[in-house]
């Protein structure tokens, strides 16, 4: 019997796999040239107090714009990235800190839930919320908005940026006194074992001792008869 070819990848299979790979290599690269897209002015604002303000649909448009100007070879380097295996979240960590896009998109994304317009069918055959077109229209709005109208936002992810800081400042406590405390008792542990060790090697060598100590009670019966033979022989010599 020879051996059975393996099935051809259906076409949807394949598409999505390259339209997979596509998105993480024009993701890889919008994060890798993150700074240089910032320095441009219909991007990045700043206000009055000083700090910047970020246009995330004009920032999308120049790294959309870039990353089509790039060769096929010039683009492999980004498809061909290797995923780090991540850390397991420590479920006492404090929660991040939300951005001032990441503020307005919770309060915004229930609106969108139960329009048709924002629904698509799911793999099980029922509607659901499609995300990416949610997000996408959202961020299109927070483009708009104004300086004035965004400040509130930005407020409060300054706030939360406070509170998470407070939050890991305990949050290190804790641990640094979590780590003294395994350390003592890995120390305890490592002593006891030293200890039990030591009274272990002292009650072989008092064995030892005692065995050496002891005359087998063959031998001195046999020294016994010994004694008795020789002082027979001198009686008859006599």
């Amino acid at each position: 019997m020879g051996k059975k070819r393996p099935r051809p990848e259906s076409k949807t299979k394949s598409k999505r796999r390259k339209l997979d790979i596509g998105v993480t290599g024009f993701l890889n690269f919008m994060t890798k040239n993150a700074s240089k897209i910032v320095e441009d002015p219909e991007v990045t604002k700043e206000t009055e107090d000083g700090k910047n303000v970020y246009n995330f649909q004009k920032f999308t448009e120049n790294a959309e714009e870039m990353w089509d100007d790039l060769s096929d070879g010039e683009k492999k380097p980004f498809k061909k990235v290797k995923r780090k295996k991540k850390k397991p979240k420590d479920p006492d960590a404090p929660k991040r800190p939300s951005t001032a896009f990441f503020i307005y998109m919770g309060e915004k994304r229930p609106g969108y839930k139960d329009m048709e317009e924002f629904q698509k069918k799911k793999k099980d055959g029922t509607m659901g919320s499609d995300v990416a077109k949610v997000v996408k229209q959202i961020g299109k709005e927070w483009g708009e908005l104004s300086e004035d109208e965004q400040v509130p936002y930005h407020a409060m992810a300054a706030k939360d940026k406070v509170r998470y800081e407070e939050d890991m400042k305990v949050y290190r406590k804790k641990k640094e006194k979590e780590k003294i405390m395994d350390y003592k008792a890995e120390r305890m542990r490592k002593k006891k074992k030293k200890v039990a060790k030591k009274k272990k090697k002292k009650k072989v060598a008092k064995k030892k001792k005692k065995k050496k100590k002891r005359i087998p009670t063959s031998v001195s019966s046999s020294n016994d008869e010994m004694s008795v033979e020789e002082e027979s022989s001198d009686s008859d010599s006599d």
